[in-house]
């Protein structure tokens, strides 16, 4: 499975990042420190990204890629592989969530 941004970076399942745009200096950069990846509301919502997880893998990316579309205004977009399962469900039992509850 490879992702790729319209800047010529891609990232393969794996967490192999090839190119030599800000961008791809950025994600090496970020995985090289540790990355962790949104899937649920707070506390308790940051999962360790496995780059070997597909579903964790493209949320991290299309969060990156939101993150610089609002922050830094780039025109940058992203060409996603067929086939990425869903996100693994919370940790925590929801039989009892009230869906019409808010918080």
């Amino acid at each position: 499975m490879i992702w790729a941004f319209s800047d010529g970076t891609t990232v393969a399942l794996g967490g192999n990042i090839e190119g030599a745009s800000v961008l791809a200096q950025r994600l090496r950069s970020d995985l090289q420190r540790g990355v962790t990846v949104s899937v649920w509301p707070p506390p308790g919502g940051d999962v360790p990204l496995d780059v070997n997880d597909a579903a964790l893998l493209d949320k991290w990316l299309r969060d990156e890629l939101a993150w610089r579309q609002r922050a830094r205004g780039l025109e940058l977009t992203l060409k996603r592989p067929d086939g990425i399962p869903e996100l693994p469900p919370p940790p925590w039992d929801t039989s009892l969530d009230d869906p019409g509850l808010v918080y």
